[in-house]
C-alpha cells in the first residue's frame, strides 16, 4: 500500500538507540517510519499513522507491541498483535467498535469460552507422551500441574485449558 514515487518525501536516516538507523517518508495518506532494511518498523510509537487517525505499531514488518493494541482506530476498533500474530493473554484480541469481541491466542482464534476456561501457558517436562508433570506459569508463578481430564487442570475450583509450548 505505498503511494505512488511523486506522494512521498524521504526525510532520510536518522539513528536511534542502539545504533538502529531508521527514516521517515511521508505520503500523501500517511507516514511511515522504516528500518534500514526497507521493513516497516518503530520501537516507540506507531511504524504507520494513517491521516484517518488509524495508528499500527509493527517490529521489522510484524504488526507487534506489547503493552496495548498494534492496531488503533478513531471509532475504538483494536486489535492485539505479537509478532505477526492476534494475540492477547488477558482479554480479547479483536475490540469492535460496537463492542464486540473476539478471542485470539498465538494467532487461534478462541471462543469465548475456551477463553473464559483461562488459557494458560505451559512446558511440558516430562519426556513421555502423556507428561506427568506439567510446569504452568499463573501470574509469572510456577505451578506444577497434574492433568486430570481432556487437557484441562482444576486449581482452586477453576478450569484451566492447557496449551502445549512455552512462548
Amino acid at each position: 500500500m505505498r503511494g505512488r514515487a511523486d506522494t512521498k518525501q524521504d526525510i532520510g536516516m536518522m539513528k536511534i538507540k542502539n545504533n538502529i538507523q531508521m527514516y521517515k517518508k511521508i505520503y500523501h495518506d500517511r507516514v511511515e517510519w522504516r528500518n534500514s532494511e526497507d521493513k516497516l518498523h518503530r520501537i516507540n510509537g506507531p511504524a504507520i499513522i494513517w491521516n484517518t487517525g488509524r495508528r499500527e505499531w509493527l517490529r521489522d514488518g510484524e504488526l507487534h507491541r506489547l503493552n496495548g493494541p498494534a492496531i488503533e482506530e478513531n471509532d475504538g476498533h483494536q486489535e492485539w498483535y505479537r509478532f505477526g500474530k492476534l494475540d492477547c493473554e488477558f482479554g480479547s484480541a479483536i475490540r469492535y467498535a460496537d463492542g464486540s469481541e473476539d478471542y485470539y491466542l498465538y494467532g487461534v482464534h478462541l471462543t469465548t469460552k475456551q477463553w473464559q476456561t483461562r488459557v494458560i501457558r505451559n512446558k511440558i517436562v516430562s519426556s513421555k507422551k502423556k507428561p506427568e508433570k506439567i510446569i504452568a506459569i499463573i501470574n509469572n508463578k510456577k505451578f506444577s500441574l497434574v492433568p486430570v481430564k481432556n487437557d484441562t487442570v482444576t486449581i482452586n475450583g477453576t478450569v484451566y485449558l492447557l496449551i502445549e509450548g512455552d512462548k
